[in-house]
């Protein structure tokens, strides 16, 4: 498992050893909450899943913009490790 690493607009992300990107609010203590972000072989963002209930970051609509201006950054973290 990789280490949390800054990817912009106050979220950082790291790669799982199931090589799922989990993603949360930078600087956060804890594991949980997180998103789930899947990305498939077209590096297109196929999924976005919460890890529980308080893993909101807003709108769903807002979290997408978010993640397409970060999916260079996460496609980094997928491929580095």
């Amino acid at each position: 498992m990789s280490q949390w690493q800054e990817i912009g607009y106050g979220l950082e992300a790291k790669l799982t050893e199931n090589n799922s990107i989990w993603v949360r609010n930078q600087g956060q203590q804890s594991e949980h909450p997180h998103l789930i972000v899947t990305i498939n072989n077209q590096n297109n963002i196929t999924g976005v899943q919460p890890s529980d209930n308080q893993a909101t970051m807003g709108s769903i609509e807002g979290t997408l913009l978010i993640l397409s201006q970060v999916k260079d950054k996460l496609l980094k973290i997928q491929t580095v490790n």
